[in-house]
């Protein structure tokens, strides 16, 4: 799997892997590293990124929670 990002000063070439339960990406700058971390279930995906710096130190960076939710009006929209 391959995705690009940009932002800044740079643009980085994301490359991943799936897993049973996600998939990862990963995206390597001159000073760091951003990993993404996608986890599937059911009811909710959660999207966790981790940063590494030069030494290979590792702190969070950002989660994010997306429920599931049953939608009418969208599937309404669909049949049409």
């Amino acid at each position: 799997m391959r995705i690009y990002a940009f932002g800044g000063a740079y643009i980085a070439t994301g490359h991943g892997a799936t897993r049973r339960d996600g998939f990862d990406v990963v995206y390597r700058y001159p000073d760091s590293t951003f990993v993404n971390r996608w986890n599937v279930t059911k009811a909710r995906i959660a999207w966790d990124i981790v940063m590494s710096d030069k030494d290979g130190k590792t702190k969070p960076f950002a989660a994010y929670i997306f429920h599931r939710h049953s939608c009418d009006h969208a599937r309404e929209l669909l049949k049409t």
